[in-house]
């Protein structure tokens, strides 16, 4: 949403305003760089009532091991943006495939068989044990097909997470000059505290509707 914003300043204001406006860092923020399948989420984003401490020079260098924060949560609401690569298990690199090995070698037989994105949802899964969450990513539509559904799904459940909204399949491309023309998901996990929930659609006309259930399945 930021680069959208900068990109909209750039096209009506011009370089020197846009750029003015863009991403005013000072010492209370910081970037962390890094593979946040890797990561430990709860060491960058900690629960309420806990902080962590920055090991790095500035806010631009990433630590050497861990990332590590001078931040203590108090509360109010944080948000985690990420844009997970659209790979099935047939492109994965063998870094990729090492990495969902870390999340899931231990947990299911046929991990091999996942979708790269399936790492952030279980990733997502796992950071909700330790504080309050919810998580949504667009997704590969193929992690809720076939195999994968008996994989990855059961360790979502067992994680007390449930899907308390989703959109169902709709083609999805980028404005890159190698399009990435997918068919995607969206679908968000929570907990069961949350009773209504959304089942979003496009109708004929492409026009998007939603029906509220009690239930979402895979």
């Amino acid at each position: 949403m930021i680069i959208a914003e900068y990109q909209c300043d750039l096209h009506y204001r011009g370089k020197k305003l846009a750029l003015a406006e863009f991403l005013p860092l000072s010492s209370d923020n910081w970037i962390t760089c890094g593979n946040a399948l890797r990561l430990d989420w709860l060491s960058i984003c900690p629960p309420t009532g806990t902080g962590v401490k920055l090991s790095a020079d500035d806010l631009f260098e990433s630590p050497l091991n861990q990332a590590q924060i001078d931040f203590e949560n108090e509360g109010g609401e944080t948000y985690i943006c990420g844009n997970p690569p659209y790979l099935g298990s047939t492109w994965q690199s063998a870094e990729q495939k090492a990495d969902l090995q870390r999340i899931f070698e231990s947990r299911a037989k046929s991990w091999k068989s996942l979708d790269y994105v399936a790492g952030w949802f279980m990733k997502a899964a796992d950071y909700s044990r330790h504080t309050p969450c919810v998580a949504a990513f667009v997704s590969t539509n193929s992690i809720c097909q076939g195999q994968q559904v008996s994989i990855l799904w059961p360790l979502i459940f067992e994680a007390g997470r449930e899907i308390v909204f989703a959109h169902t399949s709709f083609k999805w491309a980028n404005l890159a000059s190698h399009n990435a023309g997918v068919t995607v998901v969206i679908v968000g996990i929570g907990d069961n505290s949350l009773k209504n929930r959304g089942l979003f659609s496009l109708n004929e006309s492409r026009e998007t509707i939603i029906k509220r259930v009690e239930n979402i399945n895979d």
